[in-house]
């Protein structure tokens, strides 16, 4: 059906999911979930917005002193759309061996696990797509930051690199995104709530080991 093939449908169906979660965790176990053309949406709207944000910021542009600010326009955008475009794929591809690795380890047998796992990964991006598009309009309303107006990076703005680094994983929907990933992956499999903890807990405890060593 052509809903499964709209990344809105899947908006819905994370919103649903607070007081109706089979909805979503049938669509993935039944393997209803168009992933690639899903992904592909993800990762155009993700460049719209980086695009959106790097029309809105002129201060690199002022800061180009004597350069014609037009030669390197159409560069700058263009990085811009593209970085946007494959933001997406780099966390995702995160979300996607952080869980192959753990129904491995767990030792699933599922004909289509990596499917199953990619339709988790690819959803479980959808909160941090709302996000860029809220600190987008944040900018539009406030005015451009390169802090960001959802991170605690933003709110703090430190300088050191460690600090910098933990602040910008303390995002809302960041969290948001890892918590909705470790409940889809815990009710696809039929895991229990320490599970859950478990995957969620050893996630940021990667994540703050990774900072510590490349900060």
């Amino acid at each position: 059906m052509a809903r499964y093939y709209n990344i809105f449908y899947y908006y819905i169906l994370i919103f649903q999911g607070i007081h109706t979660p089979h909805n979503i965790i049938n669509t993935i176990k039944e393997h209803k979930m168009k992933n690639i053309f899903i992904l592909f949406q993800v990762c155009i709207f993700s460049g719209i917005i980086a695009l959106a944000s790097a029309l809105l910021n002129n201060n690199i542009m002022n800061k180009l002193g004597n350069v014609d600010p037009e030669k390197v326009q159409k560069l700058f955008y263009g990085v811009a759309f593209i970085s946007g475009l494959t933001a997406p794929l780099a966390i995702i591809f995160v979300f996607y061996i952080f869980f192959i690795l753990t129904a491995k380890l767990q030792v699933i047998m599922s004909e289509h696990l990596r499917k199953e796992i990619f339709s988790i990964a690819t959803i479980a991006y959808l909160p941090i797509l709302f996000g860029t598009l809220i600190n987008f309009i944040l900018s539009l309303t406030f005015g451009f930051t390169e802090f960001g107006y959802i991170t605690a990076y933003g709110i703090f703005e430190p300088e050191n690199k460690i600090l910098v680094h933990l602040t910008q994983e303390l995002n809302l929907f960041k969290i948001i995104a890892i918590t909705i990933a470790c409940y889809l992956y815990v009710s696809t499999y039929n895991k229990s709530k320490k599970t859950f903890w478990i995957l969620f807990i050893t996630w940021y405890l990667i994540n703050l080991l990774l900072v510590a060593l490349l900060g």
